[in-house]
Protein backbone atom coordinates (compact mmCIF):
# COMPACT_ATOMS: atom_id res chain seq x y z
CA UNK A 1 0.00 0.00 0.00
CA UNK A 2 1.41 3.40 -0.57
CA UNK A 3 2.01 5.50 2.42
CA UNK A 4 0.66 9.16 2.99
CA UNK A 5 3.77 12.01 2.04
CA UNK A 6 5.30 12.87 4.92
CA UNK A 7 5.86 16.70 5.94
CA UNK A 8 3.36 17.95 3.99
CA UNK A 9 4.44 16.81 0.54
CA UNK A 10 2.48 17.39 -2.23
CA UNK A 11 0.76 14.48 -3.66
CA UNK A 12 1.87 12.78 -6.81
CA UNK A 13 -0.73 11.99 -9.60
CA UNK A 14 -0.23 8.34 -8.47
CA UNK A 15 -1.15 8.88 -5.24
CA UNK A 16 -3.88 11.05 -5.45
CA UNK A 17 -4.95 7.97 -8.50
CA UNK A 18 -4.33 5.58 -5.80
CA UNK A 19 -6.60 7.32 -2.54
CA UNK A 20 -9.02 7.91 -4.94
CA UNK A 21 -9.12 4.08 -6.11
CA UNK A 22 -9.96 2.82 -2.75
CA UNK A 23 -12.55 5.35 -2.47
CA UNK A 24 -13.80 4.20 -5.52
CA UNK A 25 -14.08 0.28 -4.62
CA UNK A 26 -15.31 1.73 -0.94
CA UNK A 27 -18.17 3.80 -2.31
CA UNK A 28 -19.07 0.30 -4.19
CA UNK A 29 -19.00 -1.50 -0.99
CA UNK A 30 -20.95 1.13 0.35
CA UNK A 31 -24.07 0.53 -2.53
CA UNK A 32 -23.60 -2.94 -1.73
CA UNK A 33 -24.76 -2.41 2.07
CA UNK A 34 -21.04 -3.73 3.04
CA UNK A 35 -20.46 -0.99 5.43
CA UNK A 36 -17.74 -2.01 7.13
CA UNK A 37 -15.36 -3.14 3.91
CA UNK A 38 -16.54 0.46 2.66
CA UNK A 39 -14.95 2.29 5.80
CA UNK A 40 -12.00 0.46 5.74
CA UNK A 41 -11.51 1.53 1.65
CA UNK A 42 -12.25 5.30 3.14
CA UNK A 43 -10.09 4.65 5.64
CA UNK A 44 -6.98 3.50 3.14
CA UNK A 45 -8.07 5.90 1.13
CA UNK A 46 -7.47 8.90 3.92
CA UNK A 47 -3.75 7.01 4.77
CA UNK A 48 -2.33 8.29 1.07
CA UNK A 49 -4.61 11.51 0.83
CA UNK A 50 -5.97 12.49 4.25
CA UNK A 51 -8.11 15.12 2.91
CA UNK A 52 -9.92 13.36 0.07
CA UNK A 53 -13.53 15.03 0.18
CA UNK A 54 -15.13 11.79 -0.98
CA UNK A 55 -13.95 9.10 1.45
CA UNK A 56 -14.46 11.87 4.77
CA UNK A 57 -17.78 12.24 3.56
CA UNK A 58 -18.95 8.91 3.75
CA UNK A 59 -17.00 8.26 6.47
CA UNK A 60 -19.06 11.29 8.23
CA UNK A 61 -22.36 9.14 7.12
CA UNK A 62 -21.76 5.96 8.57
CA UNK A 63 -20.74 7.23 11.42
CA UNK A 64 -24.07 9.11 12.05
CA UNK A 65 -25.60 6.31 10.95
CA UNK A 66 -24.19 4.53 13.55
CA UNK A 67 -25.08 6.96 16.19
CA UNK A 68 -21.63 8.68 16.15
CA UNK A 69 -22.78 12.22 16.27
CA UNK A 70 -19.69 13.88 16.90
CA UNK A 71 -17.48 11.76 14.69
CA UNK A 72 -20.04 12.82 12.12
CA UNK A 73 -19.58 16.37 13.09
CA UNK A 74 -15.84 16.27 13.19
CA UNK A 75 -15.34 14.88 9.68
CA UNK A 76 -17.46 16.70 8.19
CA UNK A 77 -15.76 19.84 9.70
CA UNK A 78 -12.40 18.90 8.04
CA UNK A 79 -13.96 17.99 4.96
CA UNK A 80 -15.18 21.45 4.84
CA UNK A 81 -12.14 23.23 6.02
CA UNK A 82 -9.76 20.96 3.18
CA UNK A 83 -12.56 21.34 0.59
CA UNK A 84 -14.08 24.75 0.86
CA UNK A 85 -15.47 25.06 -2.47
CA UNK A 86 -17.53 21.76 -2.23
CA UNK A 87 -21.04 22.04 -1.34
CA UNK A 88 -22.10 18.52 -0.25
CA UNK A 89 -20.70 18.32 3.46
CA UNK A 90 -22.06 21.74 4.42
CA UNK A 91 -25.59 20.26 3.19
CA UNK A 92 -24.23 17.02 5.49
CA UNK A 93 -23.79 18.69 8.82
CA UNK A 94 -27.28 21.12 7.92
CA UNK A 95 -29.03 17.87 8.22
CA UNK A 96 -27.43 16.78 11.14
CA UNK A 97 -28.16 20.46 12.96
CA UNK A 98 -31.91 20.16 11.53
CA UNK A 99 -32.65 16.38 13.06
CA UNK A 100 -31.02 18.25 16.46
CA UNK A 101 -33.27 20.93 16.01
CA UNK A 102 -30.90 23.63 15.98
CA UNK A 103 -32.42 25.31 12.89
CA UNK A 104 -30.41 28.64 12.92
CA UNK A 105 -27.13 26.64 12.75
CA UNK A 106 -28.67 24.66 9.60
CA UNK A 107 -29.54 27.46 8.06
CA UNK A 108 -25.96 29.11 8.51
CA UNK A 109 -24.53 25.57 7.09
CA UNK A 110 -26.97 25.85 4.12
CA UNK A 111 -26.09 29.22 3.27
CA UNK A 112 -22.59 27.91 2.87
CA UNK A 113 -23.73 25.22 0.15
CA UNK A 114 -25.49 28.37 -1.39
CA UNK A 115 -22.56 30.23 -1.59
CA UNK A 116 -20.96 26.74 -3.15
CA UNK A 117 -23.46 25.98 -5.62
CA UNK A 118 -26.33 28.78 -5.50
CA UNK A 119 -29.08 26.43 -7.45
CA UNK A 120 -28.68 23.66 -5.19
CA UNK A 121 -32.41 21.95 -4.90
CA UNK A 122 -31.74 19.61 -1.90
CA UNK A 123 -30.16 22.63 -0.55
CA UNK A 124 -33.96 24.80 -1.06
CA UNK A 125 -35.46 22.08 -0.23
CA UNK A 126 -33.84 21.49 3.75
CA UNK A 127 -34.37 25.48 3.49
CA UNK A 128 -38.36 24.91 3.11
CA UNK A 129 -38.18 22.32 6.05
CA UNK A 130 -36.46 24.75 8.69
CA UNK A 131 -38.93 27.41 7.56
CA UNK A 132 -41.98 24.70 7.87
CA UNK A 133 -40.91 24.30 11.41
CA UNK A 134 -40.17 27.99 12.30
CA UNK A 135 -43.98 28.36 10.93
CA UNK A 136 -42.98 30.38 8.06
CA UNK A 137 -45.79 29.31 5.31
CA UNK A 138 -44.18 32.31 2.64
CA UNK A 139 -40.75 31.31 2.98
CA UNK A 140 -41.94 27.63 2.91
CA UNK A 141 -43.39 28.36 -0.22
CA UNK A 142 -41.16 29.98 -2.06
CA UNK A 143 -38.28 27.43 -1.39
CA UNK A 144 -40.50 23.95 -1.91
CA UNK A 145 -41.00 25.76 -5.53
CA UNK A 146 -37.65 26.62 -6.25
CA UNK A 147 -36.78 22.97 -5.54
CA UNK A 148 -39.24 21.72 -7.39
CA UNK A 149 -38.52 23.24 -10.39
CA UNK A 150 -34.95 22.31 -10.37
CA UNK A 151 -36.15 18.71 -8.98
CA UNK A 152 -39.50 17.82 -10.07
CA UNK A 153 -38.95 14.00 -8.93
CA UNK A 154 -38.68 15.24 -5.13
CA UNK A 155 -41.83 13.54 -3.76
CA UNK A 156 -41.29 14.96 0.02
CA UNK A 157 -41.21 18.34 -1.63
CA UNK A 158 -44.84 18.29 -3.68
CA UNK A 159 -46.63 16.33 -1.07
CA UNK A 160 -45.54 19.53 1.44
CA UNK A 161 -46.61 21.78 -1.63
CA UNK A 162 -49.71 20.49 -1.60
CA UNK A 163 -49.99 20.66 2.19
CA UNK A 164 -49.33 24.00 2.23
CA UNK A 165 -51.58 24.73 -0.36
CA UNK A 166 -54.58 23.18 1.22
CA UNK A 167 -53.85 24.51 4.41
CA UNK A 168 -54.25 27.74 2.67
CA UNK A 169 -57.77 26.52 0.85
CA UNK A 170 -56.84 26.73 -2.87
CA UNK A 171 -57.96 23.19 -3.09
CA UNK A 172 -57.03 22.63 -6.84
CA UNK A 173 -53.52 23.68 -6.99
CA UNK A 174 -52.94 20.97 -3.74
CA UNK A 175 -54.76 18.18 -6.20
CA UNK A 176 -52.44 19.26 -9.24
CA UNK A 177 -49.57 19.08 -6.16
CA UNK A 178 -50.57 15.51 -4.87
CA UNK A 179 -51.26 14.05 -8.11
CA UNK A 180 -47.91 14.86 -9.27
CA UNK A 181 -46.60 13.13 -6.42
CA UNK A 182 -48.38 9.91 -7.22
CA UNK A 183 -47.10 10.35 -10.88
CA UNK A 184 -43.51 9.44 -9.48
CA UNK A 185 -44.45 7.27 -6.27
CA UNK A 186 -47.89 6.07 -6.79
CA UNK A 187 -48.05 4.31 -3.30
CA UNK A 188 -47.19 7.72 -1.33
CA UNK A 189 -49.89 6.98 1.35
CA UNK A 190 -49.79 10.66 2.82
CA UNK A 191 -50.29 11.61 -0.70
CA UNK A 192 -53.27 9.38 -1.71
CA UNK A 193 -55.09 10.34 1.47
CA UNK A 194 -54.40 14.11 1.07
CA UNK A 195 -55.69 13.89 -2.24
CA UNK A 196 -58.52 12.28 -1.39
CA UNK A 197 -59.44 15.05 1.20
CA UNK A 198 -58.71 17.82 -1.40
CA UNK A 199 -61.13 16.60 -3.81
CA UNK A 200 -63.63 16.74 -0.72
CA UNK A 201 -63.00 19.69 -0.10
CA UNK A 202 -63.28 20.37 -4.26
CA UNK A 203 -67.04 18.47 -3.74
CA UNK A 204 -65.77 15.54 -5.74
CA UNK A 205 -66.79 13.06 -3.41
CA UNK A 206 -66.54 10.21 -6.06
CA UNK A 207 -63.06 11.02 -6.89
CA UNK A 208 -62.82 11.47 -3.08
CA UNK A 209 -63.92 8.10 -2.05
CA UNK A 210 -61.66 6.40 -4.76
CA UNK A 211 -58.16 7.92 -3.38
CA UNK A 212 -59.24 7.33 0.14
CA UNK A 213 -60.01 3.45 -0.64
CA UNK A 214 -56.31 3.36 -1.86
CA UNK A 215 -54.58 5.03 0.91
Amino acid sequence: MIARPKGGAVLTDTERWYSRAHFNLGADYHFKGMIDQAGNEYRQALEIDENEYGSLNNLAAIAFEDGERETAVDLLMKTIRANRRRHLAYLNLAVIHYLDGDYEKAAAEIRGAFKRKSNNPQALYLMALISLQEGKAEQTLKYLSQSLLLDPLNSQAGFYLGILKMREGFFEEATRCFKDVLKNEPKHLCALSNLGLAYYHRGMFYESVKYFKRA
